[in-house]
C-alpha cells in the first residue's frame, strides 16, 4: 500500500502544474484506459509543460536574461514535482479502477 502524500499535489507542484496533472488522468480515466497508463501520462504532462516554460522563457526574455535563468533553475523543481505525483497516483488507484458501468 502506498504511503499517503502529505498535502499531494498542492505542496510540491505549482498550481499551474496541477491541472496538467490531473486533466490527462481524468481523461484516461473516461475513455477507459487501465491505471497503469493513466498515471505514466500524467508525467509525461506535466514534464512537457516544464520544458515548455524554459523554451518560452528563452523566447521572450532572451537567452541571458535573469527571467530565463530563474525559469530554467525552476525546472529543478520537476524531479520532486514527479516524485509526487506517483505516490498520489498510487493511493488513488481504487478510486480510478471504480468506474460506473
Amino acid at each position: 500500500m502506498a504511503a499517503r502524500v502529505k498535502g499531494g499535489l498542492s505542496r510540491v507542484m505549482p498550481s499551474q502544474g496541477r491541472p496538467i496533472c490531473r486533466v490527462p488522468y481524468l481523461l484516461n480515466r473516461i475513455v477507459g484506459s487501465e491505471q497503469r497508463v493513466a498515471g505514466p501520462s500524467c508525467i509525461i504532462a506535466a514534464s512537457n509543460f516544464f520544458e515548455l516554460t524554459v523554451a518560452v522563457a528563452i523566447m521572450v526574455y532572451g537567452f541571458e536574461s535573469g527571467t530565463a535563468l530563474a525559469t530554467v533553475v525552476c525546472v529543478l523543481v520537476e524531479v520532486p514535482a514527479m516524485l509526487v505525483v506517483v505516490p498520489v497516483v498510487n493511493c488513488t488507484r481504487g478510486w480510478y479502477e471504480r468506474r460506473s458501468a
